[in-house]
């Protein structure tokens, strides 16, 4: 019941076609050539972790329409790099919690997570949700390396994590370059208005969504359409994030404090990132 409806048309026309269903689905779920670790060695800062609960094998794993990687083995990475980059703080965001977790299930996840980074941990203090207070040099010299935030706020306060609201997460939710560029122009413009609220981390989705009608035309043989999420991003998304984050700057504009892109490997957000801050 958790799966989206392109997952589910995925497997109905799998079964129609007499094709492996995890074949076609994996391709439309797979939004990343890279570990989580050769990421961070590429300069990305921040980590969208979608935690599934498999109630058969008792774990945590990464979910995004199929299971994916242990979440420890993810946080183990995350830790690796941190120790390797001691001047460097990661965001870390844990959501959706796939799998109609217990409570117990829950709290199982944010201990496994507080054992993985332990003193490295920024942790929450009530009343002081906003991550501008310090910079990131500040943050290292007192190892407060990774800022967790975490999807259940009950859970996570018990353990110093950060409210989900510490992140406001937009996405356009459409295969359609033209309508996700004209979401992202909108969101931009919200944020940089006066009235908004100056304490928020803005996450700006630079990705294109998978639908239903996506899956449906990439088996078209008479049409050259994406096969795959990592091509629908390479193909219509990333090459023209840097004309638009251009055109916020001209405009005297911020593009968002985190931008999310998919196939990193083909992207050109971390240079975008480091020209938007001036670094190098």
């Amino acid at each position: 019941a958790q799966l989206p409806e392109w997952a589910r048309t995925a497997v109905r026309l799998a079964e129609a076609l007499r094709i492996p269903a995890d074949q076609l689905v994996r391709r439309w779920a797979k939004a990343q050539t890279l570990s989580v670790g050769e990421q961070l060695e590429r300069g990305i800062r921040y980590v969208d972790v979608r935690a599934g609960w498999n109630r058969d094998l008792e774990r945590w794993a990464v979910h995004h329409a199929l299971t994916g990687a242990a979440v420890d083995e993810v946080m183990e990475e995350i830790k690796t790099f941190l120790v390797s980059a001691p001047s460097e703080v990661v965001v870390v965001e844990l959501t959706h919690f796939f799998g109609d977790p217990t409570p117990d299930d829950v709290e199982r996840l944010a201990l496994m997570v507080d054992e993985v980074f332990g003193n490295m941990t920024a942790r929450y203090r009530a009343g002081k949700s906003s991550l501008f207070e310090r910079t990131v040099g500040e943050m290292a010299e007192a190892n407060d390396r990774v800022v967790v935030v975490f999807e259940d706020d009950d859970v996570g306060r018990r353990h110093g994590f950060w409210p989900r609201k510490t992140i406001t997460n937009t996405y356009a939710n459409t295969d359609n370059f033209s309508d996700m560029m004209a979401f992202n122009h909108d969101v931009v413009s919200a944020f940089n208005d006066v009235n908004y609220d100056a304490s928020a981390i803005l996450k700006t989705s630079w990705t294109l969504t998978t639908q239903a009608k996506t899956v449906v035309a990439s088996l078209n043989v008479f049409e050259k359409n994406p096969h795959s999420l990592l091509e629908l991003a390479e193909w219509k998304a990333n090459g023209h994030l840097s004309a638009f984050a251009d055109d916020a700057t001209r405009d005297k504009c911020s593009i968002g404090n985190i931008v999310v892109v998919d196939d990193l490997e083909h992207s050109d957000v971390v240079a975008v990132a480091l020209r938007l801050n001036a670094v190098g």
